[in-house]
């Protein structure tokens, strides 16, 4: 959804941005603003309906493993003579050692995807600060080019805010999981 219809949405923002900009009699900023809306209140649904949704899931896996786990110590303790109530017992411990390791690896995938993200979102807030820095410069003259850079740049918080929302998205997913993996 993000590549097939936000991010175009972001182009088609941009281009009415430019277009509204060089010719004043058109009057496109409320075009482009409602289509900038569109873009936002998507991309909060989309945020909110997938978080609600992998928590519903975490939920649920997490009573089917507990299930799983009784039913095992159950099967284990019942049919394997004279040991069963120890490997009974023993299968909390292997649980809880998955679970150590899915936190660990779930920490690490953070900080992973953490560092993925940084450098594409340095290189935008860079972007960013540069059409700023310019549109403050081009305001010094009567000329288009200012409200040119202005476009550029809420094109670029459109992208920063983007990649802000997808890479909380990834950190909160994480959390939940990772909570629902500990019983937390």
């Amino acid at each position: 959804i993000a590549s097939s219809f936000l991010l175009p949405l972001v182009g088609i923002h941009l281009a009415l941005s430019i277009t509204g900009a060089f010719t004043p009699a058109l009057n496109l900023s409320a075009t482009a603003g409602c289509v900038k809306s569109v873009m936002s209140w998507t991309l909060g649904i989309l945020v909110t309906a997938f978080v609600a949704l992998l928590t519903l899931q975490g939920l649920v896996a997490q009573s089917a493993d507990t299930v799983a786990l009784k039913a095992g110590k159950f099967v284990v303790g019942s049919l394997v003579p004279v040991v069963g109530s120890a490997l009974s017992d023993a299968l909390s411990s292997v649980q809880g050692c998955v679970q150590l390791l899915k936190t660990s690896i779930g920490a690490f995938g953070v900080f992973a995807v953490s560092l993925t993200i940084l450098p594409v979102f340095l290189k935008v807030l860079a972007w960013k600060l540069t059409m700023s820095a310019a549109t403050a410069l081009a305001g010094f003259f009567d000329n288009p080019v200012g409200k040119l850079f202005g476009a550029i740049g809420d094109a670029v918080s459109l992208v920063i805010s983007m990649l802000l929302c997808f890479g909380l998205l990834l950190i909160v997913s994480t959390t939940v999981l990772l909570m629902m993996g500990t019983g937390i």
